[in-house]
């Protein structure tokens, strides 16, 4: 009994497909809708946008990553903890983590618990051109993966310094009463990248934006609307099957 090349070809890309569709696993930069802005609660309460506490909703099961933000689709793109990249953050073990968001009765917003460091593990992350076929390959630093649902803020250590920053203690103003001295002088989410990614930038003293993507690593939906790939599958498989059979019907001649 012979088996037609084709029906092979589509056997062999059926394999591959479905290998690829059940180990591979998505990249989902969060949305703005993602984040959250308060009035910083520390003392004193700064109440202007480059000031404002900044946290993020994520969900249960999801693994977090950090990368840079793509502003080429030519050329190098620097990793975000290149030690070079003056823009970018030590994303060694330790340097990098998050701390738990917690409200009140009244909706105020403060840090719950401890500081959760990073180990400092990494994956390739790629970014596609919503507009065109260029794709941009960095490097993602693992956050960590949340059992549950929870609100957090940033904690993170800008190339240059020895020092944390935070998206919850008050920025550097001396003007202020009593006066605030950090090496902090803003953070905003107002601003995205070429691939549409919301840029997290803790603006420091020294006038450089130190920015970051963030987003969690998800496999295939199980329910819903089949994704592209899953539903190719199915067309071979339906077409491989078809083909089994037809191939049955003539071994019983």
């Amino acid at each position: 009994m012979r088996i037609k090349s084709t029906n092979l070809f589509a056997m062999v890309l059926l394999t591959g497909i479905m290998s690829f569709a059940t180990t591979e696993s998505a990249f989902y930069p969060y949305a703005s809708s993602a984040f959250n802005i308060y009035d910083s609660a520390g003392a004193p309460i700064q109440d202007w946008i480059p000031a404002q506490m900044i946290t993020l909703n994520v969900s249960a099961g999801s693994t977090v990553y950090l990368t840079n933000y793509v502003s080429s689709w030519f050329g190098d793109m620097p990793n975000l903890g290149d030690a070079d990249y003056a823009a970018g953050y030590d994303m060694s073990a330790n340097k990098y983590g998050y701390v738990f968001a917690q409200k009140d009765t009244e909706g105020n917003v403060s840090t719950l618990g401890d500081i959760h460091w990073a180990d400092g593990s990494t994956k390739e992350i790629t970014y596609q051109n919503p507009d065109g076929p260029q794709t941009r390959t960095t490097t993602g630093y693992l956050l960590d993966t949340f059992e549950n649902d929870a609100e957090i803020f940033f904690v993170m250590t800008p190339n240059g310094y020895t020092e944390t920053v935070n998206s919850y203690d008050p920025v550097n103003d001396q003007d202020d009463d009593p006066a605030v001295e950090s090496i902090l002088a803003s953070r905003q989410i107002n601003t995205v990248d070429l691939a549409g990614n919301v840029r997290v930038n803790f603006g420091t003293v020294d006038d450089v934006g130190h920015e970051f993507v963030i987003g969690s690593e998800a496999t295939p939906p199980t329910t819903g609307q089949p994704l592209p790939g899953m539903l190719l599958c199915g067309l071979l498989s339906l077409g491989t099957a078809s083909a089994a059979s037809r191939l049955r019907k003539r071994s019983r001649k």
